[in-house]
């Protein structure tokens, strides 16, 4: 009975691609992390005044966590998840729009952090993958603005009242998608 050795199970570009991987779980890991810490620093800084949609953020935050667990498992047993990688990023857009939510809305000073999730899934896989990306990011995005400003959802703060931004809604999310395609079709070139 022959046995398989490592290079011939994982190539050479299979390794580093396990390589990349490991610190793109981590990366995860601590973004997750951080949220967590983030969502309570939040909850006990509103406290009554939380609404029921920050509430269900925990549980958004949790199944993201349960997410990334299973991936790091997946991880560990076969070295590889280039198959798993999209279904990530999906995961983190998610995690994205929950930290909009969480912090204004329309009103957030951070919605620049598409940014980085449009780039890293350029850089990764292909131009139409990060152009999808950004697609996915300003669908979330734009049905998150306007049920905010449409009272459809709550906002984190029951305090605050969500109005669109000074320049409008459309404008904003017509430059925040504009940015997100120009990324994504420059992000290509760097792979």
């Amino acid at each position: 009975m022959q046995t398989l050795k490592s290079e011939e199970f994982w190539p050479a570009g299979d390794a580093i691609a396990a390589h990349k991987s490991s610190w793109q779980l981590l990366a995860r890991s601590f973004s997750l992390g951080l949220g967590f810490f983030g969502l309570a620093f939040a909850y006990l800084s509103f406290g009554s005044r939380a609404s029921e949609g920050a509430q269900i953020s925990y549980w958004i935050l949790g199944a993201l966590m349960l997410v990334n667990a299973a991936a790091i498992a997946w991880h560990c047993r076969w070295k590889s998840i280039s198959s798993l990688q999209s279904g990530l990023s999906f995961c983190d857009a998610l995690l994205i729009t929950t930290t909009i939510y969480l912090s204004g809305g329309p009103q957030s000073p951070i919605l620049f952090i598409y940014l980085p999730l449009v780039m890293a899934a350029s850089v990764q896989f292909s131009q139409r993958d990060g152009l999808i990306m950004a697609g996915v990011c300003g669908l979330a995005y734009s049905v998150l603005a306007w049920c905010l400003v449409h009272g459809i959802i709550p906002s984190a703060d029951e305090s605050l009242i969500t109005s669109a931004p000074t320049g409008g809604l459309i404008l904003q999310i017509v430059g925040l998608c504009s940015a997100m395609v120009l990324i994504a079709v420059a992000g290509s070139f760097l792979s």
